[in-house]
């Protein structure tokens, strides 16, 4: 029984870091039937529309293109780059939460050091200390991402008016 789950596991691994084949579509359009919309360069990199992703450079060497589930396929150049603004902002997130639970086991400036032990109790012991902490604390987060989601992303065209 062992064995299946381990050989299950080890092949789901595997097809995760297989490439998708992903078919490209093409029309027949005249140039008087559609103009080709361009795109400003941003720190040397201008958006190729017909590329993956839209051309963002990303693309690590053993896995190339990896989109195992295609959610880039049918997405507009702005959509692509809110969407890798979303990952690079949960991956930010995502570190600091790692930091912050290695170096919990032993630091703890916060609740008058009433907060001990290892750091998988520190959130229940942080709930009896005080309960409204939770709250105040996701109401912060709340108001700093609903001004970052209403300030944060803007057009491209909008942004580069900026630097000139």
């Amino acid at each position: 029984m062992k064995l299946i789950l381990i050989i299950a596991g080890m092949v789901g691994s595997v097809v995760g870091f297989t490439p998708s084949s992903t078919s490209l579509r093409r029309t027949k359009l005249s140039m008087s039937s559609a103009t080709p919309e361009t795109y400003p360069a941003i720190n040397g990199w201008t958006a190729d529309p017909n590329a993956f992703c839209a051309g963002l450079p990303g693309a690590l060497s053993p896995m190339g293109d990896f989109d195992p589930l295609g959610f880039s396929k049918d997405l507009s150049v702005e959509e692509i780059k809110r969407y890798r603004e979303a990952e690079v902002t949960h991956g930010r997130v995502s570190m600091l939460a790692v930091v912050g639970y290695l170096v919990g086991e032993n630091f703890h400036p916060l609740f008058n050091g009433a907060v001990s032990g290892p750091a998988n109790t520190h959130l229940a012991q942080v709930e009896s200390i005080a309960p409204f902490f939770f709250a105040f604390l996701t109401m912060l987060i709340a108001t700093s991402e609903i001004k970052r989601a209403s300030t944060g992303w803007e057009d491209p065209d909008k942004a580069m008016s900026y630097n000139s």
